[in-house]
This record gives structure tokens, C-alpha cells and sequence, in this order.
């Protein structure tokens, strides 16, 4: 299970318990804007290093976490080409 990130905080699965999982609430979790729409997500005490993507074209909405800035990034161009716009970071033409 790879960390999830919810309306309470971050849901952190618990090494070698299973399926256990804890979760670290908002107030313990630094966040700061990485581009728009995409936040580094950090809790250092309770081993939490993920991206957030956080996207909004017209009806269609992008979520998820990611391990590294590149994925949240080219996720965000994969996601504007799907829906018929230029892609802004990665996978942009030079």
C-alpha cells in the first residue's frame, strides 16, 4: 500500500503489520507549493515524503500522490494532453 493523502491528513502504511496503516493529521505534515496545483508533502518524524497533485480541467479533476516531483509533473502533462490542452512542464515541444 504507497501513502494516500485525505480531507484529514495523510493515511501512512505501517512497516511489516499488513494492512495496518496510520494516519498523521494535517497539523503534523508541512506543505508548500512546489508549481500550482502540485504540493511537497513532508513529515520527516513519520517517514512521509510524497507530491500532491491537485488538478482541475473544465468537468475533469486530476488526484493523486506521487514518490517524486518528475512524476507529479509529467502526470499533470499526461492529464492537460487527455483533455485537449498544452502540455506546460515536461512534455512540452522545445
Amino acid at each position: 500500500m504507497t501513502q494516500q493523502v485525505t480531507t484529514s491528513g495523510v493515511v501512512v502504511p505501517l512497516k511489516n503489520r499488513g494492512k495496518e496503516t496510520k494516519l498523521i493529521p494535517w497539523s503534523l505534515v508541512s506543505k508548500e507549493f512546489v508549481r500550482p496545483a502540485i504540493r511537497h508533502i513532508t513529515a520527516p518524524k513519520h517517514g512521509v515524503d510524497v507530491y500532491s497533485v491537485d488538478k482541475k480541467v473544465g468537468d475533469n479533476r486530476l488526484v493523486g500522490t506521487y514518490s517524486t516531483e518528475r512524476e507529479a509533473l509529467k502526470a499533470v502533462d499526461i492529464f492537460l494532453i487527455r483533455n485537449g490542452r498544452e502540455p506546460k512542464y515536461i512534455l512540452r515541444k522545445k
